[in-house]
């Protein structure tokens, strides 16, 4: 707590922000880590049906806080994300009956190694994916922060459900026996095409959504095909990473020298752009920081990857 008053300082947020912040973090870490051991597990279809059971419950008392209950600040739902998050978790866990006994260090050895290859990743997945929020509350006004989120949040959650838990079923054990040059020239020659299948689906969701809320969210069309843009261009970089994820080390390698490559070029288009055009800046930045990465993966991977 020593450090609360910096990090308050240097995210321009009150305490109770930065807490709330930090304990969902710590929900997501959890589910996260759970489902990852549900799917080296194979539980695949469980998985889907516990995270949509889920999703469900809290879309249901979210409806009912918000048109019943007329709650309107956003402590609620976000106390709300923290449990069900914990008790996805907890549910994942319990179902997948772990033997606390089986341990080996060689095997712990293996897994901490490709680990800490995935560690590096995620950090870098999420300093380039979460500055955005921190570059907009630090220089655009706070209503930028929350139309942003609406624009290109709520879309960009929406595809990586569908990919991750639909699509991603299907694709995610054949991408991992599947011989890994080809993999990769058949996702070169699929990105384009993804990433204008997701754009398109992407507008078109938050069309609808804008359509049911009617005059709760300013609506314009040109920042709607900016975040599809980005959610498109972000869509088959994941593709991308997903395809190297299942190289074990050797991918993982690959992902995160891409992405420490690009990170510093990404943050500077992306600061310059929020700070210069606010809300718009922020969309047109990270539609840019998708691209950046995009050309950066399939280059590298275009030559790593050589049958």
């Amino acid at each position: 707590m020593r450090t609360a008053p910096l990090l308050t300082a240097a995210l321009n947020v009150d305490t109770g922000t930065l807490a709330a912040g930090l304990a969902l973090a710590a929900s997501m870490t959890v589910n996260q880590l759970a489902e990852s051991f549900l799917r080296g597990l194979k539980r695949f279809a469980f998985v889907a049906w516990l995270k949509l059971a889920v999703a469900l419950c809290y879309l249901g008392a979210a409806c009912y806080c918000l048109l019943v209950l007329g709650l309107r600040e956003a402590e609620p739902y976000l106390t709300a994300l923290i449990v069900t998050n914990a008790g996805f978790a907890v549910v994942a866990v319990a179902a997948a009956r772990p033997r606390l006994g089986a341990w080996s260090a060689r095997l712990a050895g293996t897994l901490y190694r490709h680990g800490g290859w995935v560690t590096a990743i995620a950090a870098l997945s999420g300093l380039l994916f979460g500055v955005d929020v921190i570059f907009l509350n630090h220089w655009a006004p706070a209503a930028d922060v929350g139309v942003y989120s609406v624009y290109n949040g709520f879309p960009k959650r929406l595809m990586g459900v569908v990919f991750t838990d639909g699509i991603g079923l299907a694709l995610l054990p054949i991408m991992a026996t599947t011989d890994k040059p080809l993999l990769m020239r058949r996702i070169a020659r699929l990105a384009p095409a993804v990433a204008a299948a997701t754009a398109v689906l992407s507008f078109a969701a938050s069309l609808v959504f804008f359509l049911l809320m009617r005059g709760a969210y300013p609506y314009a069309p040109e920042l709607m095909a900016l975040s599809a843009l980005g959610i498109g261009l972000h869509t088959a970089f994941n593709l991308y990473g997903v395809a190297l994820s299942m190289d074990g080390v050797r991918g993982a390698k690959v992902l995160a020298g891409c992405l420490l490559a690009s990170t510093p070029p990404a943050l500077a288009v992306l600061a310059v752009c929020v700070r210069r055009d606010g809300l718009t800046g922020g969309l047109v930045g990270f539609a840019l920081v998708n691209l950046v990465l995009l050309a950066v993966v399939a280059t590298t991977a275009a030559r790593r990857y050589r049958s």
